[in-house]
């Protein structure tokens, strides 16, 4: 599950820095940050949605135990590890809804 949330940290610090160097107002700002919160979470949606998958197709188990995945992730308990993807698949949906409610909010 530590692969998604290197996903999820996508902010663009250096865009950020432009608008406040600007002197942008702060409604502005956080409608980039809410913006940036909800692709972070649109990445990490992308990537466990097809990671569930993978999960539970053998000949993939098999070919990621062939690789370097296999010393760091838990394929002997696949079933389990499919599991807490789903539920990082539920909190990052829950974000990202929030996200774009909060963005559908600011205009």
């Amino acid at each position: 599950m530590s692969l998604t949330y290197s996903h999820f940290i996508h902010l663009d610090c250096s865009y950020c820095l432009t608008l406040l160097n600007k002197n942008e107002s702060k409604q502005e700002l956080l409608l980039l940050f809410v913006f940036q919160f909800a692709r972070g979470a649109g990445l990490a949606l992308n990537f466990d949605c097809v990671w569930i998958l993978v999960l539970m197709l053998r000949k993939c188990i098999t070919f990621v135990r062939m690789t370097k995945l296999a010393t760091v992730l838990p394929l002997d308990q696949h079933i389990l590890f499919h599991k807490m993807t789903a539920f990082a698949i539920v909190v990052f949906v829950l974000m990202h809804t929030i996200a774009h409610i909060g963005n559908a909010g600011m205009d």
